[in-house]
């Protein structure tokens, strides 16, 4: 592990924001505007999945809940299909794209991932990692929270399979 990394970690941790639950100022309101290219090269914005639900990972590649939010992820996935898209954003600006392809292959998140580059997607969602959010089909935030969230959580939101 770097020594940057290490130290965002500390510091988030010592903030209470690695997952310490809580955080749905946005919940009700429109997502965020944002615009990231992902690891393959596709532009996606707040409404490239505009009529689907769709979860928005925020990350780091050396998180360790986020890592067990990758299991969480492809359960849901594997239950919703392309009714759920799912997009990982990498709020560490240390971290190389070949960094983000290596966590992805190794464990097998085949959805897309992108990085934030600029801090303008962590600020506006939750610096907070692990944080998820659960976009409904209308673009409205319907679900946040900063901590390890289950697959059980997320159908609770998106409905039944």
């Amino acid at each position: 592990m770097r020594g940057a990394p290490l130290l965002l970690a500390c510091l988030l941790l010592a903030s209470g924001c690695l997952g310490q639950g809580g955080g749905s100022a946005l919940v009700g309101k429109p997502v965020p505007s944002f615009s990231l290219v992902t690891s393959e090269g596709q532009r996606v914005n707040e409404s490239t999945w505009l009529g689907r639900y769709v979860v928005l990972d925020l990350m780091a590649t050396w998180c360790a809940p986020c890592r067990v939010e990758v299991g969480h992820l492809q359960a849901v996935q594997r239950t919703y299909g392309d009714r759920v898209a799912i997009l990982s954003i990498d709020v560490d600006p240390t971290e190389s794209s070949a960094e983000l392809d290596q966590f992805a292959q190794e464990h097998n998140a085949t959805w897309p991932h992108a990085f934030d580059f600029d801090g303008r997607v962590g600020r506006s969602i939750g610096l907070g990692i692990p944080t998820l959010v659960i976009v409904d089909p209308t673009g409205k935030v319907a679900y946040q929270h900063e901590g390890e969230v289950t697959p059980e959580e997320i159908g609770r939101v998106v409905g039944p399979a």
